[in-house]
């Protein structure tokens, strides 16, 4: 972790091994893992089963929530 990113505690709801098949006859292994982090509502990431680890976990929620933190919500007058 870089200095500049805080830490943060993040609950896992839910992590799941599940096979898809993006080709026809080539079944590919894949976490499905929802987690919550403070302030913000679940959110769902996907990690290929042969990448898994703590930290490419640890990795994908932290570019999720920096996606997360650079979209920001449209406001309009009406």
């Amino acid at each position: 972790m870089s200095k500049d990113q805080p830490k943060r505690e993040i609950t896992i709801l839910d992590d799941r091994e599940i096979v898809t098949f993006p080709k026809v006859n080539v079944p590919v292994k894949q976490h499905v893992v929802t987690y919550q982090a403070e302030n913000y509502p679940p959110r769902v990431i996907f990690i290929l089963s042969v990448d898994y680890s703590p930290e490419a976990l640890a990795k994908a929620i932290r570019a999720d929530l920096a996606e997360l933190e650079r979209a920001r919500p449209k406001t309009i007058t009406i």
